[in-house]
């Protein structure tokens, strides 16, 4: 069966508008606290081999890393994840299936005092300096709509980055309360950690040790 599905990129009929209607008719949304924790496509009724296959075509086609469980049904946590697929279908979602599209979480208040983990080829001898001179570029990752603008490829290799463990090296900072506000924003609209955000600064701006 396995050899039915060896080629994922000639799978042309599985693009956002097919996706999102497969998700409207046996998908699932939770939500808990305002929060969206994990979206659910069913499967079933799949064989494993199926949607191994499945979780294959979904990563090469959409950059989207789902799993299954013990029903055998497609599953996706990760928070960067689950907004990259929403911001997929949403477009495509019916008025009566609103409960399933993109909701924005509520905005969390960042701390002034927090611990900062980098990739350890960004060395810093003045932390909490260098860092907030990163955060200074915060402002460029807004849209006009004043949304989190992140490269398709670059949120990739984000995810990819946290999905293989990366050795970081961890640094005590205090952030700057003109940074607090556009911070937190990022974190709701982008699902990722303070210490991603802080990182991509860094990429973004071509800092490295």
């Amino acid at each position: 069966m396995w050899s039915r599905y060896q080629n994922f990129t000639n799978f042309t009929y599985l693009n956002a508008e097919a996706l999102a209607w497969w998700y409207q008719d046996d998908g699932h949304l939770k939500v808990e606290d305002g929060i969206m924790r994990k979206v659910v496509l069913s499967t079933d009724s799949f064989t494993i081999n199926e949607n191994l296959w499945l979780i294959q075509l979904l990563k090469n086609k959409f950059n989207l890393h789902f799993s299954f469980d013990s029903q055998n049904r497609l599953l996706l946590y990760d928070q960067a994840q689950i907004i990259q697929f929403l911001n997929i279908v949403t477009p495509y979602v019916q008025p009566c299936m609103n409960r399933k599209a993109y909701r924005l979480p509520p905005i969390k208040p960042i701390a002034t005092r927090t611990t900062i983990y980098l990739p350890q080829q960004i060395l810093l001898r003045q932390p909490t300096r260098e860092i907030n001179k990163q955060l200074a570029a915060l402002s460029c990752f807004h849209n006009h709509e004043d949304s989190f603008a992140i490269k398709d490829s670059d949120l990739v290799a984000i995810i990819t980055n946290r999905k293989n463990k990366q050795p970081t090296k961890s640094y005590q900072i205090s952030i700057q309360e003109e940074y607090k506000v556009a911070l937190a924003r990022l974190r709701q609209q982008a699902g990722l950690t303070i210490s991603e955000l802080v990182a991509y600064c860094f990429k973004s701006n071509h800092v490295e040790s």
